[in-house]
């Protein structure tokens, strides 16, 4: 099923969760190397982005230890322009494709919901195919965050990876 040398997804995963893990998972099926780029790399201990970009990349580490040297794993801080924000992804994707042929990249998305359709519509302006993967769960990282803050253990802690 490998038709890329560079698949490339784009996430805050803040936490990584088992819908997170899955579309990474679905990145490798597609391509021999996954580049990760962790969003708002920029901004931590918030509600919204309470684990900073080291963090992040350490879940992502352990969680997928046995592909790791399959994984590129870069920081991406927020904009106030889809227009720079567009081209720091180029940027990146560029400088991580040194080595292979760029022109057998893909991207790789889910489209679970409005917010995220939209800022996939702006990856669907760089000249990669995009691949949507179905949503195979419906989690809300939202709602992770908030047990993790209330410091309670409700059924949707289930949805992390051990790891994690």
């Amino acid at each position: 099923m490998k038709k890329y040398q560079l698949a490339v997804v784009i996430g805050r995963f803040q936490p990584l969760h088992i819908g997170h893990e899955e579309l990474i998972k679905n990145a490798l099926l597609h391509a021999d190397h996954v580049l990760l780029l962790l969003g708002s790399s920029n901004e931590s201990r918030t509600f919204k982005n309470p684990f900073t970009f080291y963090e992040r990349r350490d879940m992502i580490e352990k969680t997928f230890a046995k592909h790791v040297y399959q994984l590129s794993i870069q920081p991406l801080p927020d904009t106030n322009n889809n227009a720079s924000w567009i081209k720091s992804v180029a940027k990146l994707i560029q400088s991580t494709s040194n080595e292979l042929d760029i022109t057998e990249t893909c991207i790789v998305v889910c489209d679970k919901d409005t917010l995220t359709t939209d800022s996939n519509d702006l990856l669907r302006q760089l000249p990669f195919p995009v691949i949507p993967v179905p949503t195979y769960y419906s989690i809300s990282a939202t709602s992770v965050r908030q047990s993790l803050f209330d410091g309670v253990s409700p059924y949707n802690m289930i949805n992390l990876p051990k790891p994690v």
